[in-house]
């Protein structure tokens, strides 16, 4: 289980939270505080986004009012929907989800997070993760769509 967690910058101690506590219940987890890496802009930042994404079985994103400043966090939870992964949702104080994040579970607290911990290591989901494999093994979707920007940006000539 590797779980890529998605926040706006403003709340970076709730983000190093769910981390600590993934990490304390022996969870990989992926935060970009952390990544040395991210100093790409642009497209290298975009695909290293991307591919720790792919990388992850898991998302979790950290909600809160910051959450509407963010165009990363609703990015990066639309590439996680790509292929058939949990994602949940860790809430900070009051915030009134928008409809599309109304769907998945809603952790409020650290117990919370060992509470999806427990579930998700279960056998019914061990099940997922080798669903989720095979479906990868079998055709890479996000190739076919870099080489169809590729052609339609020759098409129309443009250049980034």
């Amino acid at each position: 289980m590797k779980v890529f967690i998605s926040h706006q910058q403003k709340d970076a101690v709730a983000a190093k939270t769910v981390y600590d506590t993934l990490r304390y219940n022996g969870v990989e987890a992926y935060l970009d505080l952390l990544d040395s890496a991210l100093l790409k802009d642009g497209r290298q930042l975009t695909s290293h986004i991307v591919s720790k994404i792919d990388e992850s079985t898991d998302v979790i994103a950290v909600v809160s009012d910051n959450t509407k400043e963010s165009w990363w966090v609703p990015f990066e939870i639309g590439v996680a929907t790509d292929k058939p992964r949990p994602i949940a949702t860790y809430i900070c104080g009051w915030v009134s989800l928008p409809e599309y994040l109304d769907f998945w579970p809603q952790l409020r607290t650290p117990s919370d997070i060992n509470a999806y911990v427990q579930k998700r290591q279960g056998l019914a989901y061990r099940y997922l993760d080798n669903t989720m494999n095979l479906l990868e093994s079998i055709g890479r979707r996000k190739d076919r769509i870099a080489e169809f920007y590729t052609a339609l940006n020759n098409e129309i000539h443009w250049r980034p």
